[in-house]
Formats: C-alpha cells, structure tokens, sequence
C-alpha cells in the first residue's frame, strides 16, 4: 500500500475533478447560460477563466477531503513535507480541471463526457507506472510513459510521501530508464 497509495491519492482528485469540471462545464453550455455571458462585455477567456478558478477551489476542496482521509482514517503516513504532499496532488487535481474543460468543448452530451475518461485518462493512468512501472513495459509504451505527465508527478507524490523527498527534489521521481 505504500508503494501504490501515494498514486492512488492523486488519482481520486484526478478523475473525480475531470468529470466534475467537464460535465458541469457540458450543462453550462447546454442551457444556454455561456451563450447568454458571451452577449455581455465579458470575453470568452475571462468565462474559461473564471470557470477554472471555480472549479480548482472545488479541486483544493476535493484534495483537502482525499488528503484528510487518507492521513487519518487510511493512516498513510507522510514522510516528507504534508505541504508539499497537498501541492502535488493539488497539481494533479489541476490538470484534471484543464482535461474536464478542454474535452468538454468536444461532447454534446453528459454520457459522451464520460466517454472520454476510458479515452484520455485511463491510457495516463495505465502508464503512470500505478499497475506496473514504466521500467517493465514494452518500449513503445516506456516512451510513451515518458511523455506522461502522471509519471512524473505520481512518482514525485510517491518520493514526498515515502521517502521523504521535498517538493523541488524530483532527481528520483524523474529517471525513467528508457534503454
């Protein structure tokens, strides 16, 4: 548990923002309410900002919920910095804000957004190295690991939390031998 738990604590955030954040982005613009803000003096980066900034307080709350949990009910211990331990699963939490968002634009209806999860997070997820580290794939997907940014924060939330690591020392959560 402790060498998959870190992982785990950032995948909850992760997935759970991601269809929070594009479900709720698909209904915004399904009823109208987006089309009725653009006939105001608000452009329509200002709306996707202001979105974003609603959705990650929804995303720091999450991760405070998941963070509690785990340190108290789980009693997963954190090595490193508890700070820094929030900050990355925050940063996930994030990137699943800025999924939810972008792949929103692209489905018509709630079901098609939940379609995209097997399409664009579960292939992530599969190559973060949480089922098997990226070391003992095939090539082809240790290149593609490489190119995931789960990789390396799963591996730096894995270090901070186990190992005691700081928030900046990503020296080991970073070295994917690709031969």
């Amino acid at each position: 548990f402790n060498k998959i738990g870190p992982m785990l604590l950032g995948t909850f955030p992760f997935v759970m923002i991601f269809l929070v954040t594009s479900i709720n982005m698909l209904r915004e613009r399904n009823q109208g309410t987006l089309d009725r803000m653009l006939v105001s003096p608000i452009g329509r980066a200002d709306i996707m900002v202001g979105y974003a900034a609603a959705f990650a307080v929804v995303a720091a709350l999450q991760c405070a919920i998941t963070m509690t949990f785990a340190r108290l009910l789980l009693d997963m211990s954190v090595q490193g910095s508890t700070v820094a331990a929030f900050a990355i699963v925050l940063l996930i939490a994030l990137y699943g804000n800025a999924l939810g968002l972008t792949l929103s634009a692209f489905a018509r209806s709630e079901f098609q957004a939940v379609q995209f999860m097997p399409l664009f997070l579960l292939p992530q997820i599969f190559l973060s190295g949480l089922l098997v580290p990226a070391e003992q794939m095939p090539r082809a997907m240790e290149v593609l690991a490489r190119v995931n940014p789960l990789t390396y924060v799963f591996r730096l939330l894995s270090s901070v939390m186990n190992q005691g690591a700081g928030f900046w020392d990503a020296e080991n959560s970073t070295d994917i031998a690709v031969a």
